[in-house]
């Protein structure tokens, strides 16, 4: 398994823990989410690690100051 999709599985596990926390994220942030990993990826700049992307996926997944707030702290403490 490449370094690509084993960041596309954690992120769909964080998002789904995003979303019972009552995140309000759809498909479209998913997959907008899920294309920059994969665009990294493709450039040869993805990191190797999940929380080496946080300030890239705040604003996909947030919608407000109090959601980018619980997001670092959720962020920080997954897994």
């Amino acid at each position: 398994m490449n370094t690509a999709t084993i960041l596309t599985e954690k992120l769909h596990t964080f998002i789904n823990e995003l979303r019972l926390a009552h995140f309000n994220i759809g498909v479209t942030q998913f997959i907008v989410a899920q294309n920059l990993i994969l665009s990294l990826a493709k450039q040869g700049k993805l990191p190797p690690q999940l929380a080496q992307l946080k300030t890239l996926l705040a604003p996909v997944l947030c919608h407000s100051p109090k959601e980018q707030q619980e997001f670092e702290w959720r962020f920080n403490n997954f897994g």
